[in-house]
């Protein structure tokens, strides 16, 4: 994705990006990031540097230091590809041994639940034919259009109907094939097979204690 942020919106509505452009893309653009980090505000909204753009059609300038922190985000994520290929290897190797199975849900706990405990909902909850082959989607329309806090603050300006995002951003799912494996793994380990009863009994009492 080698191209001017004109270019981008101009090119294609839909992008499927490897890791590797988004890394060039990210180095190349970081410059920009930081003086539109620093410097934009919407011309039409009452908004700043805190607050979303809340316009029909969001700003280029917002859009752009969106899709970058969005791929910033996911950048931060794909590295640790490489732990779960080490880790996706192990458990290919103590899948039947219960013990061993134990140990390995335990020594990943906290990346499970805590890192990436919203990593299937955040880049592969999207409609799509075969969810084993969807590509991870980082940008797209119902991002916007699902944002409740925009919502409601475009309500209280009198701005009604859905703010309108053409272009979708997505990442080919071969480059992040070992998260997405232990994701899965991981949460039928825990939440299905129940294979840590305790730390998941304790897992759900802080969940409730959270929501009172």
């Amino acid at each position: 994705m080698n191209m001017d942020l004109v270019d981008f919106f101009l090119e294609s509505k839909t992008v499927h990006l490897s890791m590797k452009e988004v890394k060039t893309w990210l180095d190349q653009y970081w410059e920009r990031y930081k003086f539109y980090r620093d410097h934009w505000s919407c011309r039409f909204c009452p908004t700043d540097l805190t607050l979303p753009c809340l316009c029909d059609k969001p700003d280029p300038e917002y859009l752009f230091i969106w899709i970058y922190e969005l791929l910033y985000d996911i950048q931060r994520f794909h590295k640790h590809e490489r732990y779960f290929e080490k880790e996706m290897l192990e458990y290919d190797q103590i899948m039947y041994s219960e013990v061993d199975l134990k140990i390995w849900t335990y020594r990943n706990e906290n990346l499970g639940l805590n890192t990436f405990d919203s990593f299937n909902h955040d880049y592969l909850d999207y409609d799509f034919h075969d969810a084993e082959k969807a590509n991870l989607r980082v940008f797209g329309p119902n991002k916007l259009m699902l944002d409740t806090i925009v919502n409601i603050m475009r309500e209280q300006l009198g701005r009604t109907g859905d703010r309108v995002v053409e272009h979708e951003i997505y990442i080919k799912r071969e480059d992040f094939r070992n998260t997405v494996r232990f994701v899965q793994v991981f949460n039928e380990l825990f939440f299905r097979r129940k294979i840590l009863p305790e730390r998941l009994e304790e897992y759900y009492n802080i969940l409730m204690s959270d929501e009172e």
